[in-house]
Formats: C-alpha cells, sequence, structure tokens
C-alpha cells in the first residue's frame, strides 16, 4: 500500500488460480484491508472522491466477493454503521492506465 497525498493505493495480482484466492485466506485480508481504509477516511472525515480501478480488477472483486462462500466481511455490500466500496464513485478505467489489480483510493478535502 502507497501513501501519497491524494490517494492511498493497494496492488495486487489477480491472475492466480482461483483456488488461491478461496483456499488461503486471501478473500478474507483483502476485504478486511479495503474495508480499513474506507472506514479509516470516513472517521478522520477525508473525503473519497472515487475508487479507481480497470476492468479487470472490478470484474476480479466482483467475483471474489459475490461467490456461495459467505464471508463475514465483504467490502462490496453496505451496513448503516460503515461505508464499503459501493457507496463511492467508482470509476472503471477501460483504457489501461491503471494496472491489473490495482485499487487506488483517489481522496480530497
Amino acid at each position: 500500500m502507497n501513501n501519497t497525498t491524494s490517494s492511498v493505493t493497494i496492488k495486487k495480482n489477480i491472475h492466480c488460480p482461483a483456488s488461491y484466492y478461496f483456499c488461503s485466506g486471501y478473500v478474507p485480508e483483502l476485504a478486511k484491508e479495503i474495508l480499513q481504509i474506507i472506514n479509516n477516511y470516513e472517521k478522520n472525515g477525508i473525503y473519497i472522491k472515487s475508487i479507481n480501478m480497470n476492468n479487470n480488477t472490478y470484474d476480479w472483486l466482483f467475483k471474489l466477493f459475490n461467490t456461495p462462500i459467505e464471508f463475514s466481511i465483504n467490502p462490496l455490500t453496505s451496513t448503516s454503521d460503515n461505508k464499503y466500496i459501493y457507496d463511492y464513485p467508482i470509476d472503471i478505467n477501460s483504457n489501461g492506465i491503471s494496472a491489473d489489480g490495482e485499487i487506488i483510493f483517489d481522496i480530497g478535502e
């Protein structure tokens, strides 16, 4: 995770076999990481302008968190006490500017 003055970026390998993601504990750890970033911004009053990723990454996240396997933490849904990924504008850049597996939290004041 890289911290800069304008964004936080998560970079993940999205090209491993599906069994890796579902058998290794990867999915709940990724969910926890995403939610910690979002909820830390919220707690500190930092505005998230958008969550940016390319189409491959968006599709990968959707597949990870919409499987028959139930996880107690899911960044794609929302509860009344937390903000989750779909509570913010998602900018899907299909021009290939962002790399596969890169999720950029674009913040502002």
